[in-house]
């Protein structure tokens, strides 16, 4: 009995269920934990850190993080300099403030590949292995397979502000996930930097969650359990000509805001913040309630996602939305983009930015960056268009045209969501061996030859 079990955990202190939302508790854990065990941490508080590289390594992986941007074949490169573009600016290879790549090559150049590799022997050897291993019901735990998920790069210019989401989980859509019953998703990143990074969260929260129970897909709000009646009661005013129903229904409208409002003053009082040292790797259950914060560093921050499956399927994870079959082999055979933890698709940049900013100059590298921002001296500041951006970095190959409308001229810009190498003509990395590909699909954790 799941309310019984609630009761008992919430009287001896182990948990707090702070707010409902769905039919669900939102659950705090407020337990001691040895935090010197990753295990426990990762079941317990949801988030654990584990080494992938040692100190002595991370110049020599910052270096190659940086030396296979310059294998991108997209981008247009000076020919003195090949971090630079034909007007000798800084390549910029995706806008906006979180800097994740969606350029196909992000996915499939060697370093992110040997990376996966490395991060996986250290999240099964360290984390996977022995968490299903402990379980008490081993027939169970012989069932359990891993599968490691594509997942992007990313690289935020110094002082660059990533747009603030608020607090959400991530659950990837039935109809790109082939989610099967009991599948839990890990999301993280591997920090390829000399700079500690973080992660903001709240603790506990995904337990008593079941991934395949959960309904919405992409970023999943839970403040969203007012928006409809927010958006209903909107309508209703917009649409009344009484006066009194008009005045009684923005106070329904006032009292529905400020629950949402305290619903997220109460995020604020139960998060805390997981550090990253460098050469580490985050683990999390991408449904435990996280948020993206709004804060730019001195620096650079580079990091490279990765995503796991923990399953008792032989299925993979990604199919087609139409067929239903399995995309792995073709998408690494033409080396596209591939559909992230969540199941979305990379942009190379936003919504917005195609809209509001398609002709309209700003930033690009960030209001804050020191290099090229408002502060920068008049010379070295750097705002461009969406389009002009597009013109000045992308290879024709990767653009297409768009017609004249409304007295505005025909233009050119890359493509939101970008075509394979393959069907853009440009050069290929190597091919994925067959071993190579072993580790996205699942693969026994309790094999006596595991590594």
């Amino acid at each position: 009995n799941k309310e019984i079990a609630m009761e008992v955990l919430e009287h001896f202190g182990v948990v707090k269920s702070f707010y409902k939302a769905q039919g669900k508790n939102i659950i705090h854990y407020t337990g001691n934990i040895d935090t010197s065990d990753p295990i426990k941490e990762l079941l317990y508080i949801g988030v654990t850190t584990v080494p992938v590289y040692s100190p002595s390594e991370l110049t020599d992986i910052g270096k190659k993080f940086d030396e296979a941007c310059l294998t991108f074949p997209e981008y247009l490169r000076s020919a003195s300099n090949p971090s630079k573009n034909p007007d000798n600016q800084d390549l910029l290879y995706v806008l906006g403030g979180f800097g994740a790549y969606g350029n196909p090559a992000s996915f499939h150049n060697m370093f992110v590949r040997d990376l996966r590799n490395r991060a996986n022997q250290s999240v099964k050897n360290k984390l996977l292995k022995p968490l299903v291993t402990s379980y008490p019901d081993q027939k169970f735990a012989k069932k359990l397979k891993s599968q490691v998920l594509f997942d992007r790069m990313m690289n935020r210019p110094a002082m660059q502000e990533p747009t603030a989401e608020a607090w959400h989980r991530d659950i990837i859509e039935k109809s790109t996930g082939n989610i099967a019953p009991g599948d839990i998703i890990f999301g993280g990143w591997v920090n390829t930097s000399k700079h500690p990074q973080a992660f903001s969260y709240i603790p506990g929260s995904h337990l008593g969650v079941d991934l395949y129970s959960l309904k919405s897909g992409g970023f999943a709000e839970p403040g969203a359990i007012f928006d409809k009646s927010i958006g209903t009661v909107q309508k209703k005013i917009k649409n009344t000509e009484d006066e009194d129903e008009k005045e009684e229904l923005k106070k329904n409208l006032k009292e529905l805001r400020g629950k949402r409002k305290k619903l997220y003053e109460l995020f604020k009082q139960f998060k805390s913040r997981t550090v990253v040292p460098p050469g580490h790797a985050i683990i999390f259950p991408q449904y435990i309630l996280h948020e993206v914060v709004s804060k730019g560093v001195n620096h650079a921050v580079k990091r490279v996602f990765t995503g796991y499956r923990l399953t008792t399927s032989n299925e993979l994870l990604m199919v087609d939305k139409k067929t239903r079959k399995p995309t792995l082999l073709n998408n690494v055979k033409t080396q596209s983009i591939m559909r992230l933890g969540g199941g979305m698709l990379p942009p190379v940049y936003s919504a917005n930015h195609g809209m509001s900013f398609l002709r309209k100059k700003f930033f690009i590298y960030g209001s804050k960056n020191p290099k090229h921002g408002k502060k920068a001296s008049p010379k070295n500041q750097i705002k461009e268009t969406t389009i002009t951006w597009s013109n000045k970095n992308f290879k024709d190959v990767c653009k297409i045209n768009r017609p004249a409308r409304n007295g505005k001229d025909a233009y050119q810009i890359v493509k939101r969501y970008m075509n394979s190498l393959e069907e853009m003509g440009l050069p290929l990395y190597p091919e994925y061996t067959k071993k190579e590909l072993e580790i996205y699909y699942p693969q026994d954790l309790t094999d006596a030859n595991f590594s």
